[in-house]
């Protein structure tokens, strides 16, 4: 699946979801979420890791921890928002893409089949996953 059919199929799925009422902010807490997930789940970090490291993780979690709560109780008012610059936000965007895409041959995984089989995975779960957003 190459990114348009991946954005088009994603905007199917986020529309059935109940995603598409969600906006940008909470988005960005969602993406934000999903990489504490991966630092959470996906590594064993040994005790040659640099504590400054450490200490930003463990602040991750707890962060992660605090949009997970909120997910859960309400959704936030973000009023309107705008990006300030669509080519700016396109950039850092794909440098999301880039990293995640980086990150995912270092593990050897197959981006591709495991971005299908979450998007089906998520078909089978509930409007908004039980969640406020």
């Amino acid at each position: 699946m190459n990114l348009i059919e991946l954005q088009t199929k994603c905007a199917e799925s986020n529309k059935a979801q109940g995603y598409s009422e969600v906006g940008i902010l909470s988005h960005l807490l969602l993406l934000y979420s999903e990489v504490a997930e991966v630092v959470r789940t996906g590594f064993l970090v040994d005790d040659q890791t640099d504590t400054e490291i450490l200490s930003i993780l463990d602040e991750f979690e707890s962060l992660a921890q605090r949009i997970e709560t909120l997910r859960r109780t309400r959704r936030p008012s973000e009023g309107v928002v705008e990006a300030v610059s669509s080519s700016d936000a396109a950039v850092e965007l794909a440098d999301v893409v880039i990293m995640a895409s980086s990150i995912a041959n270092k593990l050897s995984i197959d981006l591709d089949s495991a971005v299908s089989r979450k998007i089906k995975l998520n078909e089978g779960r509930g409007f908004l996953h039980g969640k406020y957003f």
